[in-house]
């Protein structure tokens, strides 16, 4: 948490994010993507968030890759992720 503490202060423009929630209790995984939603849309950061917690990724994002041993399987829109038969 200090670590993206210490980016928020920087104003990126662009913040990579590698597993922010693993290890944190249910109450900080959700103060964390109420503060990244904040960031992408009050302050115009693009996120580039990698997360294995589908609840956590499909929440904030706009754009999905799904991955499997190293290969997109899937992307688009959360929407079409969501609504698609495959997944």
């Amino acid at each position: 948490m200090l670590s993206l503490a210490r980016a928020f202060i920087a104003k990126p423009k662009l913040l990579f994010l590698d597993e922010p929630s693993l290890g944190l209790a249910p109450i900080i995984v959700e103060k964390l993507i109420d503060c990244l939603e904040m960031l992408n849309k009050v302050e115009d950061v693009t996120i580039l968030l990698v997360e294995q917690n589908k609840n956590v990724g499909l929440s904030i994002s706009e754009r999905v890759y799904l991955l499997s041993a190293g290969e997109i399987v899937h992307q688009g829109s959360k929407e079409e992720l969501v609504s698609s038969e495959e997944i």
